[in-house]
Parts: C-alpha cells; structure tokens; sequence
C-alpha cells in the first residue's frame, strides 16, 4: 500500500477466460498513499476510504551489527558483545554485537504511525475533487559521515595522541501531523488526464534535538599510568571546539515517564501532480508518472540551546572524576556539568529558549508503465 515511492509495474497471468488480470493495487492506496503523493488518493475508485491505523519503521546503520541475525533471531536468540581479547568478533564468529573500524558511520531512523484517516469524494460544479483528513506521528533522525573516532577503542587500540575530529552536524525529531489532503483533475479526456494534489499538515512538536559543530575539534590522548598494550586507556582531552546544542523534550526526568505535551508548532505542505495516460473508459491506467516535493516546513520548539566555545579552555571528556562520578539525571544536568568545565559556569553555555527543525524535505518522481497486455 504504501510503496508508492517504487515504480509500480503491472504485472499479468495464465488462466482461463477473457478478462485481464492485474496485481497492480496502488490505485487503492488512497489515503494510506497521499502522505507520499497528495494525486494518489484521485485515484481511488471508491466513494469513502478509511484508514485505521499503519506504521512504517525503519533503522539504517554502517557501525554495528549483529553476526549472521535477522530482527526475529534478535528477538529469539541470545546476543554477545565482541571481545578482542578472546578473539570473539562478527568476522569469526555468529550473533555477536560488534563495531565498523571506518573512518566515517552514518545512520538513519524513522518511523511513520499514521492513524485514524478518511478520505472521500465529492463534486462540485462537475469537478471531480478528492478530500481527506490524516493524522500522523512520526520520529525522523540521521547523520551523514560522521568522524569514527570511537574506531581505535573498538580495536582496543590506544588513540592517536593528536588527532582532529571532523565539523559535523545532526538533528532529530518527533513530531504529529494533523493533515487536509485535496486532489482533483487538472486536465481530462477519454485517454489521459492530469491531476494535481496537496497536503496541508498542522505540525505538533513532541520532542526535537540538535547539535552542529563548526570547527574540527582538536583531541589529544595522553595515556594513564595503568595503560599498557593488553589493556589500552587514555585520558582525551578536547579544545577548538565551536558547539551550538539544543534540545526539546517531552521525557520528565524527575517522575522517569513520558508526558505527552505540546513542545513546538509548525506548518508543512505537501505538493503533487501526476499525468494518465489510460485506454478509453478504463480505470486501469497503462502509463502513469507523478511529481512530489514533501515535507516543506519546520517545527519551532520551545526548549534550550547551548553554546560551547571557549579557545583557552581545554576540556578533558575521558576519565574525567567531575564527569564519569556523576549520575545522570537529566540532558538539563548534563550539559549544565559541561558548561561548569568549559566557562566555569553551570549556566553560561544556555543562549536562548527556543529552536526550529525542518521537515525532511524530499522530491520524489515516480514512473510506472504497463510493459504488456495479455488477455486470457
């Protein structure tokens, strides 16, 4: 249903009769489709489309993994950590929780909970129009070639005793959409039609981070007294650093539950157009392409940003008793404890109260085309 992003090909089979079969579904999408092309839920040749509730996840990552698994083993089997030392590692052997040695990872999460939706048709002055309301819940975040710095640890290597860590940057989100998806025909005839779409989406920020570091940050190892070749260990020690944060949550640290409350508002669209070509009086199109521009907006969040910049100051971030001796309480505690190490401080390093996140603004084309006709 919600494969709209790939290229639908329709496909045929043998059997006896004279009809034309077709494993094409995608006409039927409706609403579950609109979120991925606003003309999709056009298509749909019933009067009313209902959508209960959907969920789309998916997690990517290049820097760990589990041997020789697949997501139902995880949940069945028994996972072990690698260990250098007994020369326990993915390569070698099978389930075992270990790292990439690269010199850059990259990761990328989300996840799409679309709830109670409808759509339904209606005409007006002999328009065709399509509406539809859809609620969403999504969570998004990535990062692309970031600096692998944890690469030496994971060889039980000692650190470089310089080294210059790469300027990155990242963010996530959660966030709800309350959505009005309108479509309707542009261009009509008895082969071919063209039709516009849009999303119009209210935007409920939930939670929302992020972080961006301008300069490449200047690391130094020194090793410990205890440090020796079976056993590496380094104090690290970082300056030139350049950090803005911020951070808006929903997660109350002092009752250790999740509360649900408004943390930001924002406005997306969604824009979609799609050209038909079909045989006379068919619902059943033989070439179809579409154009989507998704996501075109921002949440603005009501949280704290943070500001870490002090040239003359050099931050120890390993084996560092004001930090490791610490239990953590909350992301407000912890950066309070890095703002103290860095202007002597604990609140100097907040700059404001508020942020914005852009959706993750996307365009998509989508091509498909019957390859053949077989009638059976």
């Amino acid at each position: 249903m919600k494969k709209l992003l790939l290229t639908v090909i329709f496909c045929s089979g043998f059997t006896f009769g004279q009809n034309i079969l077709s494993f094409s579904n995608d006409q039927y999408s409706g609403i579950n489709g609109s979120v991925f092309s606003p003309t999709t839920s056009y298509f749909n040749p019933n009067k009313w489309d209902i959508n209960i509730i959907s969920e789309d996840i998916l997690f990517r990552n290049d820097y760990a993994y589990v041997s020789d698994q697949n997501v139902l083993g995880l949940i069945k089997g028994e996972t072990k950590s690698a260990n250098i030392k007994a020369g326990i590692r993915g390569e070698t052997h099978s389930n075992i929780l270990d790292f990439a040695t690269k010199n850059t990872i990259s990761y990328h999460l989300e996840n799409d909970l679309m709830g109670p939706s409808v759509s339904f048709k209606k005409k007006i002055n002999n328009q065709t129009y399509r509406v539809g309301v859809f609620t969403r819940l999504r969570t998004q975040g990535s990062i692309k070639d970031l600096d692998n710095y944890f690469r030496f640890s994971n060889q039980n290597e000692i650190e470089p005793k310089n080294y210059e860590f790469e300027p990155t940057k990242t963010n996530a989100m959660n966030w709800a959409e309350l959505g009005l998806n309108i479509a309707t025909n542009l261009y009509t005839t008895n082969t071919s039609e063209v039709i516009i779409g849009a999303n119009i989406k209210y935007l409920l920020g939930l939670d929302g981070a992020y972080i961006k570091s301008k300069n490449a940050i200047k690391l130094e190892a020194e090793p410990t007294i205890t440090s020796t070749i079976d056993n590496p260990d380094a104090n690290i020690y970082a300056s030139n650093y350049d950090i803005k944060a911020g951070y808006s949550t929903n997660y109350d640290f002092d009752r250790d539950k999740y509360v649900l409350r408004n943390r930001g508002n924002g406005v997306g669209i969604d824009l979609g157009i799609s050209f038909v070509n079909r045989r006379a009086n068919d619902e059943l199109y033989d070439f179809k392409f579409s154009a989507n521009l998704l996501d075109v907006g921002l949440v603005k969040f009501r949280g704290d940003n943070h500001h870490f910049y002090n040239p003359s100051q050099r931050v120890q971030i390993r084996n560092n008793p004001k930090l490791d001796g610490v239990e953590f309480e909350s992301v407000d505690q912890y950066l309070g404890l890095l703002s103290k190490e860095v202007y002597g401080d604990e609140t100097k390093s907040k700059t404001g109260n508020n942020f914005s996140i852009g959706l993750p603004t996307s365009l998509h084309l989508n091509l498909s085309k019957k390859l053949s006709k077989i009638i059976i």
